[in-house]
């Protein structure tokens, strides 16, 4: 196929905190049972965060004069998020009261590439408010449950080292063509960011999938660095887009090392990337996963249901993408003249935030440390 080269890369602006981005996120399987998994609307090593007589943590130096990039909003005085009265309490409350013990008990203060602890010299109120709003409301605004998950998260987050998996790690090339991310900057709210899925492109599924570990590290990694692009000061720009490209995907032969690795994956974004997602789209559909879909749909949580779309055709997407849309192909509703991979995004160093930065990089100072203790 030929490619346009001379046609521009979208590009996407950065947010004023970095230089300063159902859900379960990911479905592979084509059944659905998998979607069903976005309802909580749910995809690093960073510093040891003690909290005894409120010390800061060792990694960290006392606040700076603040920067353009880092500097911590001040304290809201009123709420100025649109929230509930009664919400906006629960938030404070939140904040000042449960974020402290989470803080102390999982010794982690990071969370998708932003610093929680408020004596840090990375910490961004703002940020830091509209991630626990999201923590929040994925829970139906429980503070007992969203501790728990906060507190899971996190430690997750301190084991697993995402950001390594996006910045660090080199993964196996055979996993470039069936995911990455484009931009639409000039798409609506919460249309910007988009990751994409092509699962039809796998030849041989039982070698693509034959270390599942190896495939959700990959997959991890592709969603923390489409957060990087999200702006979380923005209403425009704080959720991403999905899209699941179901062309050539059999719904009667799933090999066993698939169905384990996207069993993983589901589950993985269910629990630690809630309220990320603004739409979730199925493209080129088996007509008898559209037709399931539709007989049980009823039986999905209608907020996950307003943002999923189960589209027959690629083109279908032009209902819903920017009518003159040049960050989309031809054959996905736009007007790009070229494949998809050609509009192919690569996260850049200075699109990253500034603790995700500090925390790679003590990552390789520990790693150094230890290899030359060993």
């Amino acid at each position: 196929m030929a490619t346009n080269t001379t046609e521009t890369k979208p590009e996407i602006a950065d947010s004023a905190e970095k230089k300063a981005p159902e859900v379960t996120d990911e479905t592979v399987k084509p059944t659905i049972a998998i979607d069903s998994s976005d309802s909580k609307d749910a995809d690093g090593a960073a510093i040891a965060v003690k909290t005894e007589a409120k010390a800061e943590p060792t990694a960290t130096a006392d606040k700076p004069e603040a920067s353009k990039d880092d500097k911590a909003s001040e304290k809201p005085k009123t709420n100025k998020y649109k929230l509930e009265p009664e919400q906006f309490e629960k938030l404070v409350s939140f904040k000042e009261k449960v974020v402290p013990e989470v803080l102390e008990d999982t010794e982690y203060d990071e969370l998708y590439g932003y610093q929680l602890y408020p004596k840090g010299k990375f910490y961004n109120e703002e940020i830091v408010d509209r991630l626990l709003i999201k923590m929040l409301k994925s829970t139906a605004w429980d503070p007992v449950t969203a501790k728990e998950t906060l507190t899971k998260i996190l430690n997750w987050r301190k084991e697993f080292k995402p950001l390594s998996a996006a910045f660090q790690e080199e993964h196996d090339a055979k996993y470039d063509a069936s995911g990455f991310i484009t931009v639409n900057p000039e798409g609506d709210a919460n249309l910007k960011v988009i990751t994409w899925n092509f699962y039809g492109k796998v030849s041989d599924p039982s070698v693509y999938f034959a270390d599942p570990k190896s495939f959700l590290r990959w997959r991890v990694g592709l969603m923390e660095r489409a957060m990087q692009l999200l702006d979380f000061t923005s209403d425009d720009n704080d959720y991403m887009v999905q899209i699941h490209d179901y062309d050539n995907v059999s719904l009667f032969r799933m090999d066993p090392k698939a169905k384990t690795a996207s069993t993983s994956v589901i589950a993985v974004f269910k629990d630690y990337y809630p309220e990320l997602l603004s739409r979730k789209w199925f493209v080129n559909v088996p007509f008898l996963m559209a037709w399931l879909y539709t007989m049980f749909k009823s039986f999905v949580p209608e907020v996950t249901r307003k943002k999923f779309a189960m589209l027959r055709s690629g083109t279908d997407l032009s209902e819903y993408i920017s009518g003159e849309s040049k960050a989309f192909p031809k054959s996905y509703g736009g007007l790009y003249d070229g494949p998809v991979e050609d509009l192919k995004y690569e996260v850049k160093k200075d699109q990253m935030t500034k603790y995700t930065e500090f925390t790679l990089q003590k990552a390789e100072e520990d790693k150094k440390l230890a290899d030359e203790l060993d």
